[in-house]
């Protein structure tokens, strides 16, 4: 008797570890190239750029306290178990992309794996073929690739396996009916929705899966099943009422539903989505970065493409509400579909970006499973069959090699764009003429491309061409969006930081100035194009004006002081510098702008003396230490020479 318990137990044993390896071995066929990759777009808002996740472990207790992101203008978003994930690796491994994308390759192998035990305890009862095709289509899926090779999006992965893990725990507790696993249950979901709050559709999917494991509505069982969810959703909402208020300014270019969000134009956009969503799922290309305003418009009510989609969507759940037990699967992935959408949908509220690959991830695995069954329907296989002739599982294996080959081409393909962002960028933007953002982001990354190779004194590459590449794409932000008023700031930047053609800013920074009265940077931008064509006085009132919107804006000021100095009024200049002084006391700006107005005079004692502070402040200024090592030379002071020489020796071996 024990032996045949062995005998038994060991092949299925031996089945699900085949099934294992098998998944590793695809996933990082696919996703193993990624691993050498960069950082891409939003990954510094969770890495180098994120100033918790920077201070490691110790900072656990603050990102527990913390939003997701915050700088100057913005805080949203409460995803604190995610941020204590970069927080542990960048305690071990520093700041190192290529840990990152193996720890993504990791979670998303557990998120397939997950799948497959959840799907063959729930559709197969503990069979292995239908739950392992679902879980390869899954695995392979193009539209997943953002998920995997975008580091940021490592919220997405965490919270997927959370949520499945706690359908599971939940599956286990209707076998078993062990009370311990209800705090554990609630406990995996808040860590869940403290990962991303999609998982907060599992308040749904977990009875949904239940009564279709239980054949039946066990009043019992789900009644101590949704008071545990509805326990771990109370507890995930508590940090938004003990938070500051929520600031996140989405704008027209990334939903117009800020602006014309009336119900009509939300529900009209969200079932044009539904279709769009299904298309790339069916039909993964072109997949790119971003999309926002006008990649999706408002297409109105009386659109054919939304008017069709009503009638399919309410036909789809109405039929799967009333064949859930004639039709079992087909009904779970239908309903599984449109729960785990909805929070996407820019009904409740609209979403930035409007539509992202990213958002389907969760409810793809509703059309991996209808894929999967319309396969076995084909071939005349039940799901939970007890035993299936070799000759049907070879044709549906090789049937099934019809998606699975392309979409892992495919996958394979886009994961390599994801190299860094000037890949990602440079092959998506031919399939984005009518994203006004993603023309914004390529141009910045162009910008900052050149920046880079001037810091490193080095001659830029391909310099000409990537100014008028960036001033291109610039333009065509505005092309599509006549009101983009950063663009106008940033195309003027680049005709008078590169160009010097003041002339051609000053309308566009006046054009910026007009729709966003309070956009302090393009108010400090025309005061320096006013500055340089010599016109002080509208300099001088242009920093005021950036100054009343925003007082610590310490280059105003130090550009207002210079406005002074060519206005000969040195005491006002030394006045606005003592203001900087009193702002910023670690700063070397005042003391180097002091250093510049007392040596004006002809006082080189407090110019020196300013000079010197503002190098003890900033001892890696190189041209500072540079020019008082000079002055001192001249002067015949060879101790101090020497000592800002050496100053400038350690700065240049680090």
């Amino acid at each position: 008797m024990i032996l045949k318990t062995k005998i038994n137990k060991n092949p299925k044993d031996k089945t699900l570890l085949y099934c294992f390896l098998l998944l590793v071995l695809i996933i990082f066929l696919l996703y193993g190239q990624t691993i050498k990759h960069e950082y891409a777009i939003d990954d510094d808002l969770v890495t180098q750029n994120h100033p918790i996740v920077q201070k490691g472990i110790k900072a656990i207790p603050e990102i527990f306290t913390s939003y997701y992101f915050i700088d100057k203008k913005m805080q949203f978003g409460y995803r604190p178990f995610v941020i204590v994930s970069f927080a542990i690796e960048h305690q071990f491994f520093g700041q190192n992309p290529h840990v990152s994308h193996f720890i993504n390759i990791l979670l998303y192998i557990l998120n397939c794996f997950l799948i497959f035990l959840v799907l063959r305890k729930l559709f197969s009862q503990n069979k292995f073929l239908f739950p392992l095709l679902v879980t390869l289509l899954f695995a392979v899926h193009p539209i997943h690739t953002e998920v995997v090779c975008s580091i940021k999006s490592r919220d997405e992965l965490l919270s997927f396996v959370l949520s499945m893990f706690a359908l599971w725990l939940a599956l286990k507790f209707a076998d078993t009916g062990k009370k311990y696993l209800l705090p554990l249950i609630t406990l995996i979901l808040v860590m869940a929705i403290f990962s991303k709050q999609t998982a907060y559709t599992f308040l749904a999917v977990v009875p949904l899966s239940l009564f279709y494991y239980q054949k039946k509505f066990d009043k019992r069982t789900q009644i101590m099943l949704i008071v545990t969810l509805l326990a771990g959703v109370v507890i995930a909402s508590m940090p938004r009422f003990l938070l500051p208020p929520v600031h996140r300014e989405i704008f027209y270019f990334e939903n117009p539903l800020v602006a014309e969000g009336t119900m009509i134009n939300r529900l009209s956009i969200a079932l044009y989505i539904i279709p769009f969503y299904i298309k790339l799922l069916i039909f993964p290309h072109p997949l790119v970065f971003y999309y926002g305003y006008n990649m999706i418009p408002i297409p109105g009510i009386t659109n054919p493409v939304v008017i069709i989609s009503f009638i399919v969507s309410l036909f789809l759940v109405v039929f799967a509400l009333i064949k859930i037990l004639k039709f079992p699967i087909i009904s779970f992935a239908i309903l599984y579909f449109f729960i785990t959408i909805s929070m996407f949908l820019n009904i409740l509220e609209p979403v930035a970006g409007i539509v992202a690959e990213r958002f389907i991830y969760f409810g793809s695995l509703a059309f991996c499973l209808a894929v999967a069954l319309a396969a076995f329907k084909i071939f005349r296989i039940k799901p939970d069959a007890p035993k299936t002739e070799n000759k049907k599982i070879t044709q549906l294996a090789l049937a099934s090699l019809i998606l699975i080959v392309p979409y892992s081409v495919k996958t394979y393909s886009r994961s390599g764009d994801w190299e860094n962002r000037s890949t990602l960028y440079s092959h998506d933007i031919k399939y984005l003429d009518n994203s006004a953002l993603a023309h914004v982001i390529y141009a910045e990354m162009l910008v900052n491309e050149i920046f880079t190779d001037l810091s490193e004194n080095n001659k830029p590459k391909d310099y000409e061409n990537k100014l008028e590449l960036a001033a291109k794409h610039y333009q065509q932000s505005i092309d599509v969006y006549k009101d983009y008023f950063s663009s106008y700031n940033n195309l003027a930047f680049i005709y008078y930081q590169f160009y010097k053609e003041y002339d051609k800013a000053i309308p566009n920074l006046q054009k910026a100035i007009a729709l966003r009265p309070t956009y302090t940077e393009a108010y400090f931008n025309l005061g320096y194009c006013h500055q340089m064509q010599g016109n002080v006085e509208e300099a001088e009132n242009d920093y005021y004006n950036a100054l009343a919107i925003d007082s610590n804006f310490m280059q105003a000021y130090s550009n207002l002081g210079d406005v002074y100095l060519l206005k000969k009024d040195f005491g006002k200049a030394v006045e606005i510098n003592k203001k900087i002084m009193r702002k910023t006391p670690q700063s070397d700006m005042a003391y180097i702008n002091l250093g510049k107005i007392y040596l004006m005079q002809g006082d080189t004692v407090e110019s020196m003396k300013n000079f010197e502070i503002a190098a003890e402040k900033s001892p890696d200024n190189i041209n500072l230490l540079n020019n008082l090592a000079s002055f001192y030379e001249r002067k015949g002071n060879k101790g101090k020479a020497a000592y800002y020489y050496n100053l400038i020796d350690k700065q240049k071996s680090k």
